[in-house]
């Protein structure tokens, strides 16, 4: 299945990933349409300063991250906006990510493989 990319060119992406070679990966592919922050407070920063020039169409972040997690970064964003579709990507199953993230109305949860130790191009998505 090939990438539209005009479509992606359409978006502005707020993309929160605290590992440096998947964030590249990520550019890569959705190019100039992204704002990257390297963890949650960074993302939260950037969030709150460019919400209103950029006008962000949806943010995907990681989870577990240094300074401040996806979780604590969602529920900050949830304060002031309640409409932003957000979705997280972790490597780590803990169930209670679901529910947190469920509970912040952020309704996909997509599971990373790792794709530098023996990645098999399977990915498991939940979604509410």
């Amino acid at each position: 299945m090939a990438i539209d990319q005009a479509l992606l060119q359409q978006l502005n992406i707020l993309y929160v990933e605290d590992d440096e070679r998947i964030r590249e990966s990520f550019t890569a592919i959705f190019n100039k349409s992204v704002t990257i922050a390297s963890d949650g407070e960074d993302g939260l920063e950037k969030y709150k300063t460019l919400k209103d020039e950029n006008k962000f169409n949806i943010v995907i972040s990681d989870i577990n991250m240094p300074n401040m997690n996806g979780i604590e970064m969602l529920k900050e964003i949830r304060e002031f906006d309640q409409d932003i579709p957000f979705i997280f990507t972790t490597a780590h199953a803990d169930s209670s990510y679901l529910y947190r993230s469920n509970k912040l109305r952020c309704y996909t949860l997509s599971y990373k493989t790792n794709r530098y130790k023996g990645y098999d191009g399977s990915n498991t998505r939940y979604m509410f």
